[in-house]
């Protein structure tokens, strides 16, 4: 996580509640060198069910829009990982074609709004 920040500029937060410093997931932006655009992702592995995910997504979709002034985001979700698929649609993400990495491994893509969709 820390060496993306290094080699890209950005990268994925932990997050936390409001009541405590114990993280519960990350989430934020991730883009590694052999993937085909950058992407929203979200790893909780605390607090599911809560929103946190939709919440800390939308955030990451602002910074990537406004301060770094990116025009497209996806989010990678694997197959049958129901609940990314429900954050990715709650955000306004349509599904896509799905992409198949070198390692033969296939996630559906969801194709999160432009800026310009959002104005």
């Amino acid at each position: 996580v820390i060496g993306h920040w290094a080699m890209r500029g950005h990268g994925r937060w932990m997050v936390t509640t409001k009541d405590s410093d114990t993280a519960i997931g990350l989430i934020g932006l991730h883009h590694p060198l052999d993937w085909p655009e950058p992407e929203i992702g979200w790893y909780l592995w605390s607090g599911n069910g809560r929103g946190y995910a939709t919440e800390a997504a939308f955030a990451a979709r602002d910074y990537a829009y406004q301060t770094l002034a990116w025009t497209t985001l996806v989010s990678m979700i694997a197959p049958a990982n129901n609940s990314s698929v429900k954050v990715a649609t709650r955000m306004g993400a349509t599904r896509d074609a799905d992409h198949t990495f070198e390692n033969g491994t296939t996630a559906m893509v969801y194709r999160h709004p432009g800026p310009e969709d959002l104005a």
